[in-house]
């Protein structure tokens, strides 16, 4: 982990390319994405939960 963060901050990449966090972006009530993430565990109408490499997060 070190060092990918170590070579993201030589090569100035942004966090969110050199680390395993995901990336949630909410647009109002009708749009959420979400990068970085390993799958689906469960998709309802109004409730997502989503796996991570190190989380569960449920929305």
């Amino acid at each position: 982990m070190r060092f990918r963060r170590k070579m993201g901050e030589l090569l100035e990449m942004p966090v969110e390319v050199t680390s395993d966090l995901p990336k949630i972006t909410m647009s109002g009530f009708d749009e959420v994405i979400i990068e970085n993430f390993v799958g689906i565990l469960e998709y309802e109408e109004f409730f997502v939960r989503v796996k991570t490499r190190n989380w569960q997060y449920h929305y």
